[in-house]
């Protein structure tokens, strides 16, 4: 055929196809890869954690390690610390202004949960299938002093003026004139403080004698005069007063904290007209008292004479401070395995920052 045939007439060529060969060979080949991607899929879904295994429950329990944790860090303070529970106080946190308290315990028998109670509204599983729960203290001695308390006395005579042989005269108390006594007890020595309760006088009064007395505390300067610095005050009724002289008692309430170096003045005084008589003494002189008068603003030194008068109080002396030895808690260690496997063992521990005391 010539050049110019040949090249009007295309030239005709079979297209390749797959032999039924080659179409075993790849489904065998397709059928082994999708048996290796099924394998790995099980595999794989193996591989991921349900819950219940080992590694489930080491998860759980480390979760829960660490929230015990946190909330024991602030713990301000414990009220139960065994090897398996805790009940401990923290902030508030709900506003109330009340701390909130939270327990976690264990019964100790294999396989009963771990439990958390907030705050008295009953007690929650925490974690399951507990096998082992240890809590270790780790505590740290600090010192407490305590000071020492009051010990008050029985009621002791402070003040006693009264003599049957003594000559007597009446001192009239009026708005111008005033009486008093003022003193400096003997008390025990080691004494921190004393006070009056109580004190009788004797008085009388006549039908014109119609206004209350007032009987004003006051410490004593050192020559046992009035400072002006007032301990209490009581004011007696004319109508208490009998028309003949007789023993009339007053109470006090407030008359303490006195120094045992401080002395004390007791002045009769009336705001108008007349209120009472006084029966003093004459002509006696008694160590660490003296009777005061007042015609004026200034009162003055009455000698050799004193009223009618005993005065009642206590005596108050404290005990020595006292230094004991407080536990408290500085940490927690934690140990807490749940379900079979031994590796599912958690420990951790946790420093309390308040160091709460110890139960």
């Amino acid at each position: 055929m010539s050049d110019a045939a040949a090249a009007t007439h295309p030239v005709h060529r079979r297209q390749s196809a797959f032999t039924l060969v080659e179409l075993v060979a790849s489904a065998a080949i397709m059928t082994v890869l999708m048996l290796g991607i099924t394998s790995a899929i099980v595999l794989a879904s193996h591989a991921v954690d349900d819950g219940d295994s080992p590694l489930g429950d080491t998860l759980a329990t480390s979760q829960a390690v660490e929230q015990i944790a946190s909330e024991l860090a602030y713990a301000r303070e414990v009220s139960e610390a065994t090897a398996t529970a805790i009940t401990f106080n923290v902030a508030d946190r709900d506003g109330d202004g009340w701390e909130e308290t939270i327990r976690y315990a264990w019964s100790g028998t294999t396989g009963d949960p771990l439990t958390r109670e907030y705050d008295g509204q009953g007690a929650v599983v925490f974690v399951d299938d507990i096998r082992e729960l240890a809590l270790t203290y780790d505590l740290r001695s600090s010192p407490r002093r305590t000071a020492g308390d009051l010990k008050e006395s029985e009621e002791t005579t402070l003040l006693e003026l009264d003599s049957a042989a003594a000559l007597t005269t009446g001192a009239e108390l009026t708005v111008d004139t005033s009486w008093g006594e003022c003193f400096m007890p003997t008390l025990p020595s080691g004494i921190d403080s004393w006070r009056v309760t109580r004190l009788k006088f004797k008085a009388e009064r006549d039908l014109s004698m119609t206004s209350p007395t007032t009987i004003d505390l006051a410490v004593a300067n050192g020559d046992l005069g009035p400072t002006g610095s007032q301990v209490d005050e009581v004011t007696v009724d004319p109508a208490e007063i009998p028309t003949s002289y007789t023993w009339i008692t007053v109470f006090f309430g407030d008359a303490g904290g006195l120094s045992p170096d401080e002395g004390l003045c007791i002045m009769f005084t009336t705001s108008s007209g007349k209120a009472c008589r006084l029966l003093s003494m004459t002509g006696v002189s008694v160590s660490d008292a003296i009777q005061l008068g007042r015609t004026g603003l200034d009162w003055f030194k009455v000698l050799n004479g004193h009223l009618y008068l005993y005065v009642y109080g206590t005596v108050s002396s404290a005990t020595p401070i006292e230094v004991t030895e407080v536990p408290l808690v500085v940490r927690v260690d934690i140990t807490v395995r749940a379900g079979r496997a031994q590796q599912s063992r958690v420990e951790s521990g946790v420093d309390l920052l308040n160091m709460p005391e110890a139960p």
